[in-house]
């Protein structure tokens, strides 16, 4: 019997020895560990923070690589680079030469492209010393051959819809010299594009014609799919 009462005292011990740990504080010890669990589903700490990856900068538009010197302007809202020729080409050659003003490892030129009202005022009234151009400019519009009408289809030589009829024209045209070289409406008589320096307006004109010339570096290169509906 006391051998029973002493192996009761020695379980009673026993299972009283969790009694003898600290108790735990809701405001502190035992609470820091729920707290620091709250932490880790919640946001990082600080040093966490600053282990993160750092948000990249928006990317950067290089500047264009284009010519300068005389005959070299801007105009308002482009980033492109125009040259005002003095010299009279026909228009297949004033795109040559606009193509050929290319430098090595510079942006990609071409006849210029005045697809906004604002563009086709801005070209005709700028130069390089902000004089009004006053002549006629070939631009990089062209209209493949056998369309159903002179204002028909017409593109330009970055592959971009050109003007139909409307206020972008001089007054009658495009109109393919009113048919008057071969059949009445579209007769292909007159199938490229060029501006009025003094009116600040459009023309149909046969590629023959001699112009001067206006060449744009915007790094926009001509497609070939584009090059190939250029009429001959």
């Amino acid at each position: 019997m006391r051998m029973g009462l002493a192996g009761l005292l020695l379980a009673a011990g026993c299972s009283f020895a969790p009694s003898s740990a600290a108790p735990i504080d809701a405001g502190g010890g035992g609470g820091g560990g729920s707290s620091h669990a709250a932490g880790e589903a919640g946001e990082p700490d600080a040093r966490e923070a600053s282990d993160a990856a750092p948000v990249p900068d928006a990317p950067v538009t290089p500047a264009l690589s284009c010519p300068s010197g005389p005959g070299w302007f801007q105009i308002a809202d482009s980033e492109s680079w125009y040259f005002a020729s003095t010299s009279f080409r026909t228009w297949r050659t004033a795109e040559t030469e606009c193509e050929a003003l290319q430098t090595a490892g510079g942006a990609a030129m071409h006849l210029a492209v005045a697809d906004t009202l604002v563009e086709v005022v801005d070209l005709a009234v700028r130069d390089q010393d902000n004089n009004v151009l006053g002549n006629s400019y070939w631009i990089g519009m062209f209209q493949p051959t056998d369309q159903a009408a002179p204002d028909a289809g017409w593109l330009w030589i970055t592959g971009s819809a050109g003007y139909g009829s409307g206020s972008a024209w001089s007054s009658g045209e495009p109109n393919d010299d009113g048919g008057l070289f071969s059949q009445a409406g579209e007769s292909n008589d007159e199938n490229f594009g060029e501006l009025y320096g003094d009116g600040a307006s459009l023309n149909d004109e046969a590629e023959t014609n001699f112009d001067r010339y206006l060449c744009e570096c915007d790094g926009v290169p001509v497609p070939a799919a584009t090059r190939a509906l250029i009429p001959h």
